[in-house]
């Protein structure tokens, strides 16, 4: 075509099809991008909700091994009262059978008995102390084991939740022929 106001040729079929390929090279990459954010949005959902139930596991596991931890306290405690039984049991047979001897016999051996039964009773507060100190560091161990792993798995959500908002942004994004492509689909 020519120019009217200044007489030339116009070649405009150049710059059209300069226009329609930059048109087509954008709608391309808005498409591809789309793509990629929708696909993104259903790994991450899945990816949220895995971590959604780590964390409920989570607090079953902390729940069990703190059951699992009271259980063998409480054997143990029982192991060691059998223990302190016994040895009670042994010295009062033992005081029993002092009752028909001399009385500097029965004497000494009442007081040598009453010292030991009170080192037998030292040494079971002493075990019963220790076991407690011992809980106590157990269940602390596992307090802070199980507050650790619910904040990596807390982090971890968050940072899912976060990409999740970014990827749904980019697969809701607009792009040239999002409208018509969008049309195409319903049609």
């Amino acid at each position: 075509t020519i120019n009217p106001e200044t007489g030339l040729k116009e070649y405009w079929l150049l710059q059209a099809a300069g226009l329609a390929l930059g048109a087509y090279g954008a709608w391309k990459h808005g498409s591809m991008t789309r793509t990629a954010g929708e696909g993104e949005v259903s790994e991450l959902g899945s990816m949220q909700g895995n971590v959604r139930d780590s964390i409920t596991n989570l607090a079953d596991v902390y729940s069990s091994k703190k059951d699992l931890l009271l259980a063998e306290v409480d054997n143990t405690y029982r192991k060691l009262g059998g223990k302190y039984i016994d040895a009670k049991t042994n010295f009062r047979r033992q005081s029993s059978e002092n009752i028909g001897r001399s009385d500097l016999v029965a004497s000494t051996s009442t007081q040598r008995q009453t010292q030991t039964e009170e080192d037998v009773r030292d040494q079971y507060r002493f075990d019963v102390e220790d076991i407690g100190g011992s809980v106590d560091k157990e269940l602390g161990t596992l307090s802070s084991w199980y507050e650790g792993e619910l904040a990596q798995l807390d982090l971890q959500q968050k940072q899912t939740q976060s990409r999740l908002k970014t990827a749904k942004r980019k697969s809701n994004s607009w792009y040239l022929g999002k409208g018509i492509q969008d049309f195409m689909s319903i049609t």
